[in-house]
């Protein structure tokens, strides 16, 4: 039987109840501490950017796929979304395949 525990980088547990003990707590599965560390610790929502390349939430099986809200000369366009494998903008609001997506990089990152 596998049992998880949550520690930091000094040695120290995080406890269900948000404590934290140099002795640990062990939970029955990774997704139950999962939930307790999301819990006390909640990972801060990703903002996304011009050329953040990302997989989709599921919806189109999971594609590769590019965020896009270039400047215009006059402001901004609408942001919207490109499947990298086929080159293809998103026929759907750029929202639909942002919500549960996983942010991978951004493109201009890769480029230098």
């Amino acid at each position: 039987m596998e049992a998880y525990r949550i520690v930091d980088e000094k040695g120290n547990h995080l406890h269900s109840d948000g404590s934290i003990y140099e002795t640990a707590e062990y939970f029955p599965s990774a997704e139950v501490a999962q939930k307790v560390l999301d819990k006390f610790y909640p990972k801060p929502e990703h903002v996304w950017e011009h050329g953040d390349v990302f997989r989709s939430n599921g919806m189109d099986h999971g594609q590769t796929m590019m965020y896009l809200h270039p400047e215009k000369r006059y402001g901004k366009r609408k942001p919207s979304a490109i499947y990298v494998s086929g080159d293809t903008y998103a026929y759907s609001n750029v929202s639909r395949y942002l919500k549960g997506a996983k942010f991978l990089f951004n493109i201009k990152d890769k480029l230098k």
